[in-house]
């Protein structure tokens, strides 16, 4: 893979990876009101998936969802109900007293957060489709340069989104401000799980 082709790849990625989307608001929420060291775990979890996933999507598993999409669409309404699940979290924890303990979220809830985003496998065979057929290089390693600078552009956004969610929340540093603060990323949560179903 060319340098042109990693900097048309970033270009292609950016407005994927850094506007508002099920992890990136996750991890603002669970930043806002924990700090960033305490969304760490499921940021390894979450990123850990994702080269696994571009892995196995890149060495041919996108043949096995093309011949049966409605994998693909079962995996989007599991991954719809968990983001809900995520939501209402955040947002019980907004109306409730104790928000710093249930907004709480661990390596697992990283990894089942890009497995059952169906926008993540979207922009994986987006990503393939678009690199793969124009690369002249050896298959094995194209795949795996795509998959590191895939996976590193989603990092550094989520690293940007938690630092943004931990900023507002130091900005605005009432236990009130970060219920509200809470709710409202609670209610974004379950608004973009309800968008990837229609």
């Amino acid at each position: 893979m060319t340098f042109t082709q990693i900097i048309a790849l970033l270009f292609f990625l950016f407005p994927l990876a850094y506007s508002p989307g099920p992890g990136n608001l996750c991890f603002a929420a669970a930043s806002a009101s924990n700090g960033l060291k305490a969304t760490l775990s499921a940021n390894f979890g979450y990123h850990l998936a994702t080269i696994i996933l571009t892995l196995t999507i890149g060495f041919g598993f996108d043949q096995v969802f093309g011949n049966h999409p409605q994998i693909l669409k079962f995996i989007g309404i599991i991954g719809s109900i968990y983001i809900v699940y995520l939501g209402v979290k955040f947002l019980r924890a907004g109306l409730g007293k104790l928000a710093m303990k249930s907004t709480n979220i661990k390596f697992y809830d990283g990894w089942l957060l890009l497995f059952l985003n169906p926008k993540g496998y979207l922009i994986i065979f987006l990503m393939f489709s678009q690199f793969k057929a124009n690369s002249e290089q050896n298959n094995a390693v194209f795949i795996i340069i795509i998959t590191v600078v895939f996976t590193l552009n989603n990092l550094i956004a989520f690293i940007i989104w938690s630092y943004a969610g931990r900023s507002i929340t130091r900005i605005l540093a009432s236990e009130k401000t970060q219920r509200r603060m809470n709710v409202i990323f609670g209610i974004l949560l379950i608004l973009v799980a309800i968008k990837l179903n229609f």
